[in-house]
């Protein structure tokens, strides 16, 4: 060429090697990892909120049943009251009436023959002995309320018979052929002995109460077997039996079957709620005409103590109390 010359050429770096780009990325990564992060943390508190959630609701779910249970029991306790106020009211003014207008007749009656006289004391002893045991079951059906269940080693050997000997003075007694048969092991029962002499006196009574007058030879049997993880104690007669449209409701307050049944109506209420405060039941198998069992299925608790049986089983007859 007619003149030389000479240039610089500047090569620039490309984009991702220069600072600004680096300085980019740190920044987008950092950024990242906090929302990263934040999504993690937000994703762990909606767990948590959801298991908060779902336990509170559970809470809830359970607290309602709770609700709803007490309130049956409410519902159930305000109707039974009514109907205790009604009938005990009435069971209670019925003797006592009794008891009064008899008192007046005497008075009136004053050259009454002696046996006349007699009449008249016996059925005021009627009606002061119907006074006294509407009484004692409604003691029996305060304490079954209130008081805990006390398991303890009870021997039904000397139980039953101890308890045939308060009842030997009702009326047709003597009639009854009492059997005791106590299963393997199961004469030595654990159980609530308060509870169970209620029950047991409330099924022995009926058994002899409502035996049928037109057999020569009327029976009661008491039994215990021990039952997988339960005791079971029957007691069965061959008396009038309850009909089967009355069956269900022979556990309810102040249900009366017939017109002979004259008592209260609590003794089997008060019967199946102390077998329930005991953890068990108490069931019934009737036929018209041929005889009722009663069935106590109760707990098996382990016997602590080992005790010498007392009696054997067989026929017996209770013993005069002292």
């Amino acid at each position: 060429s007619d003149s030389a010359f000479s240039g610089n050429i500047h090569i620039l770096q490309p984009f991702y090697a220069r600072a600004w780009f680096v300085v980019l990325i740190l920044v987008v990564a950092v950024s990242l990892g906090f929302l990263i992060r934040a999504w993690v943390t937000t994703q762990r508190d909606r767990r948590w909120l959801e298991q908060q959630v779902d336990q509170k609701t559970e809470e809830l779910r359970f607290r309602q049943q709770e609700l709803r249970s007490q309130n049956q029991k409410l519902v159930k306790i305000n109707e039974e009251l009514d109907r205790f106020v009604y009938s005990a009211s009435h069971d209670l003014s019925a003797p006592l009436k009794s008891i009064s207008g008899l008192l007046n007749i005497a008075k009136l009656d004053q050259n009454a023959p002696p046996e006349q006289r007699m009449e008249y004391l016996n059925r005021m002893e009627r009606s002061v002995g119907q006074l006294n045991k509407f009484i004692r079951e409604l003691i029996d059906f305060s304490r079954n309320s209130r008081l805990e269940s006390k398991p303890e080693q009870i021997d039904l050997a000397e139980l039953v018979p101890d308890l045939l000997g308060n009842l030997q003075f009702m009326e047709f007694f003597d009639r009854v052929d009492f059997q005791l048969d106590w299963g393997d092991g199961a004469q030595i029962i654990v159980a609530d002995e308060f509870r169970l002499r209620v029950i047991l006196n409330n099924l022995l009574s009926n058994a002899v109460k409502f035996q049928r007058l037109e057999i020569a030879q009327p029976q009661v049997r008491v039994s215990s077997r021990k039952e997988g993880s339960r005791w079971s104690i029957a007691v069965s007669d061959n008396g009038q039996g309850i009909e089967p449209e009355f069956q269900k409701s022979v556990f309810e307050m102040f249900f009366r079957a017939n017109e002979m049944a004259s008592g209260s109506g609590l003794g089997l209420y008060i019967a199946h709620e102390a077998a329930t405060r005991m953890g068990g039941s108490l069931t019934l198998d009737s036929t018209p005409g041929e005889g009722t069992t009663f069935t106590i299925s109760l707990p098996l608790y382990k016997v602590s103590k080992e005790r010498k049986p007392h009696a054997k089983q067989g026929s017996v007859k209770p013993h005069s109390p002292a």
